[in-house]
């Protein structure tokens, strides 16, 4: 990654390291200060604080995002598709941004299917 320039691989790294944060902490470390984590049903969390306490207690888990789409614009970018964790499933948006020459994440907005995801 050029030093002002999100890559697609960038992002799916930060998406890889989500999953195998072992911490509240490590997980939280991925998100801006700002930033906010929408769980549909649920307030959105607003700030890594808040984003941290949310996990508490967290282990890697068995999560996979299987991105449909992949967007880059210079300093930012996004990844959407569809996670799954177990007999779960449900549609993702991560938007990313250097912060401080760092990729992290701005947004992180997931819903839950009934079943099986439509496209």
């Amino acid at each position: 990654m050029s030093e002002n320039v999100v890559t697609v691989e960038a992002m799916k790294e930060l998406e890889r390291r989500w999953v195998a944060a072992d911490s509240a902490a490590g997980r939280a470390s991925l998100y801006a200060e700002d930033a906010i984590f929408d769980n549909v049903n649920e307030q959105p969390l607003m700030g890594k604080d808040a984003i941290q306490a949310h996990y508490g207690t967290v282990k890697a888990n068995t999560m996979s995002y299987d991105d449909r789409e992949a967007v880059v614009m210079g300093s930012w970018g996004y990844t959407s598709g569809i996670w799954t964790s177990g007999s779960y499933q449900g549609h993702f948006l991560h938007v990313m941004k250097l912060v401080d020459g760092e990729l992290k994440m701005i947004r992180h907005i997931h819903d839950v299917c009934d079943g099986e995801c439509p496209e």
